[in-house]
């Protein structure tokens, strides 16, 4: 089928404003998406929802005033897969909220979101992806305990959060039977983050650190105990002015393959500032204050194939020292 894009123009009765609908590039005759956009409380949407196709594949809610989301708005969308919620003044998602969406896969909200309730999710068995972006979530536990139950749960993303400071030692305990295996927590404000936070997660694969002011105490209680099936680790622009060896010794076990730990402080790195990593092959030090490199460092990176130290302006000698 050729995709073609068709529009359709809804008004809430009683409501000055309204609220576009617009069904995107037609996939097929069951996969229908639409942008929902408006200043309306959650009884307006509820309206728009009862007029949406109950085949509806992809959905996004652009804006509204509703500060709570519960009720059973999505119960009659078996076969969406993709929910966006944008741009709202959403703070609480009740138990209720996702009844109904037996087949979402894909869930993002962006709002003023600070908790949910612990059977938030119970309703979404196939999810994959949660992502949290630009929300005011102080903390993660509440968000853990709803998730325990997704037994499809890839990839969780909490990027943007600055109301974010902590990670406690078993905020991740809830996920440790999980597939979960991406974390993002780039651009939050996180300063705390309790000894070996994250082993409970069996088979995290790629955790993003960076823009946090995390000194090395606290990148060390990241990265303790952590699994051996780490491949990937960004650590770019925290707060250390040395390379972080205490934490970094840590991923000498793991399978950490590529490491980012672009704009840092640190102007040296000596032959015994990095420990073994026998898996790595991508190593990017770029953005930074680097101004010598001792060769010997490289017996600990037999692997490696990329190292990349651009824009560090004072770097002067990259093998040995004078």
């Amino acid at each position: 089928m050729k995709p073609f894009p068709f529009y359709v123009l809804l008004t809430i009765a009683l409501s000055i404003s309204t609220v576009l609908c617009e069904p995107s590039f037609c996939k097929s005759d069951r996969a229908k998406s639409y942008l929902c956009s408006g200043d309306e409380g959650i009884d307006g949407y509820d309206t728009i929802l009862a007029d949406l196709a109950n085949d509806t594949f992809d959905l996004l809610i652009n804006g509204g005033r509703f500060s709570e989301l519960g009720g059973r708005p999505f119960e009659n969308f078996a076969q969406l897969e993709i929910l966006w919620i944008i741009g709202s003044r959403l703070e609480v998602i009740k138990d209720s909220a996702f009844i109904g969406l037996i087949q979402l896969k894909v869930l993002t909200i962006n709002g003023k979101l600070k908790t949910v309730e612990e059977n938030t999710f119970t309703s979404c068995p196939m999810l994959e992806t949660i992502n949290f972006p630009h929300n005011q979530i102080v903390n993660l536990l509440p968000f853990t305990l709803a998730m325990a139950p997704l037994t499809n749960l890839r990839k969780v993303e909490f990027l943007d959060n600055p109301t974010l400071e902590s990670v406690h030692e078993n905020d991740f305990a809830p996920l440790r039977d999980s597939p979960l295996s991406i974390i993002q927590f780039t651009r939050c404000n996180i300063r705390k983050i309790g000894e070996g936070a994250f082993s409970h997660l069996t088979i995290l694969r790629r955790l993003f650190l960076s823009e946090n002011p995390l000194d090395e105490e606290n990148l060390a209680n990241a990265l303790f105990n952590i699994t051996s099936e780490l491949n990937f680790l960004e650590l770019n622009n925290v707060n250390v002015t040395e390379i972080p060896r205490k934490a970094l010794d840590h991923l000498s076990n793991t399978k950490i393959e590529e490491l980012s730990m672009k704009n840092n402080k640190f102007q040296t790195i000596p032959a015994g500032s990095f420990p073994k990593m026998p898996n790595l092959i991508d190593l990017s030090l770029s953005y930074g204050s680097l101004e010598w490199i001792d060769a010997g460092v490289f017996e600990n990176w037999p692997t490696l194939q990329k190292l990349d130290v651009s824009y560090n302006n004072k770097l002067t000698i990259l093998f040995g020292r004078n």
